[in-house]
């Protein structure tokens, strides 16, 4: 997916110009979401946040994928 920037242009025009703008990604577990960077996104504008949403990648599209990939990077970083 990608987005015109006359879109983009529109959208961050009815949020303040101090608004920050969040990126996140599905989990996949419990609604929760983690912040990442943007390449390819669906954007919102609510509460003075410009919120960029992605579908769950590999590794985080269940619960049980979820746990073992977050249990997996935590290993990798602890040996770093």
């Amino acid at each position: 997916m990608s987005i015109k920037v006359k879109d983009l242009v529109k959208l961050l025009s009815q949020s303040d110009q101090e608004s920050d703008v969040w990126f996140a990604m599905s989990d996949g577990c419990c609604g929760e979401w983690l912040e990442l960077e943007a390449y390819d996104a669906d954007l919102t504008v609510d509460d003075n946040t410009v919120r960029v949403f992605f579908e769950a990648i590999p590794g985080y599209r269940s619960c049980i994928q979820s746990s073992g990939t977050k249990k997996s990077d935590q290993e990798y970083w602890k040996r770093k």
